[in-house]
């Protein structure tokens, strides 16, 4: 639609049309950007990597243990079924502690009803 002086005027529709357009344009980026950024975070740190590496050697010495999680230093936190359990996984953690040095694991009895 133009005016008197030639001026191109948008049509309340057409004003809708480029909101809904820009708004599904900037949701579409926001979660793309959160998307990538989540990805990002499920890389391991090093200290990571060395910490899973020891555990997966000792997981067969110690079968009464449940690895919770291992956090971005390294230090893996585990629940155990028995005190055997407990103290044969932290014997072979620490024989396993060659190389770089991480902190001293974590060790719960396992929650009552798990």
């Amino acid at each position: 639609m133009t005016n008197e002086a030639g001026d191109f005027t948008m049509t309340i529709g057409s004003r809708r049309h480029q909101r809904r357009a820009t708004t599904t344009l900037v949701i579409a980026t926001t979660a793309l950007s959160l998307l990538a950024n989540g990805c990002a975070s499920l890389v391991n740190t090093p200290a990571q990597d060395v910490a899973w590496t020891r555990w997966k050697i000792c997981q067969t010495q110690a079968p009464g243990t449940e690895i919770r999680t291992v956090q971005l230093d390294g230090r893996i936190l585990f629940w155990y079924y028995g005190p055997g359990d407990r103290q044969a996984m932290l014997d072979c953690l620490r024989r396993a502690n060659t190389g770089l040095a991480l902190p001293e694991p974590i060790a719960d009895s396992l929650p009552r009803g798990s």
